[in-house]
């Protein structure tokens, strides 16, 4: 992220991540970098990278996949380039602390469903409403593998599994961009391992 500069396409950055993965002998599967809000209304998913330019203020969100010896990571960040309203901030944060709490529920004996009823009381009061239909999904030989954290899933979760948690806002001014942080998890014996840990769930500032 330390390369994001004023006026570089979402393409670009893309490219970035693609580089990065190749450096150290990964595969990208994946590397979905958008800025926002930018005039774009999200009705039906996010829109693929285009040539749209970063701009001061605005929100840079990625969700890149990398596969390593066949299996797969998953990791999504938000990231603020310049200075970003308040309000901005309030709704990065607001979904950091969501991941912070939902990564308690993952232990072994929990039901998938249960961990999605947790997350979905955590939008009470916000004033947002959850965007994935899913808290998180398991990840292996393909990056979205059952069982999923969802209200219909009825898994419990047992040590050796991966699963993510994401959850994702939809924030709008003069446009809009969903903000949303994903991270991977080990579930284990006594708990959880977080294997993403390294890359901090704090708003990023480039």
């Amino acid at each position: 992220m330390a390369q994001a500069r004023a006026g570089m396409t979402e393409k670009e950055m893309e490219f970035e991540f693609i580089q990065v993965f190749a450096k150290e002998g990964m595969q990208n599967e994946r590397s979905y970098c958008i800025f926002g809000p930018a005039g774009v209304e999200l009705k039906n998913g996010s829109p693929l990278p285009s040539d749209n330019p970063l701009k001061e203020g605005q929100f840079v969100r990625v969700d890149t996949q990398g596969r390593f010896e066949g299996y797969l990571c998953n990791l999504s960040r938000v990231i603020a380039f310049g200075s970003v309203t308040p309000k901005m901030e309030q709704a990065h944060a607001l979904v950091k602390q969501m991941v912070e709490q939902l990564m308690l529920e993952l232990k072994r004996g929990v039901r998938c469903c249960d961990v999605r009823s947790v997350e979905l009381k955590l939008y009470e009061g916000t004033g947002y409403q959850p965007v994935v239909p899913y808290t998180g999904h398991s990840v292996g030989r393909v990056v979205h593998e059952p069982p999923y954290l969802s209200s219909s899933d009825q898994t419990v979760l047992e040590p050796g599994m991966v699963v993510t948690l994401e959850p994702t806002v939809q924030f709008t001014a003069d446009g809009d961009i969903f903000v949303c942080l994903e991270d991977q998890f080990l579930i284990t014996d006594d708990g959880c391992e977080w294997l993403s840990e390294d890359a901090p769930l704090d708003l990023y500032r480039t």
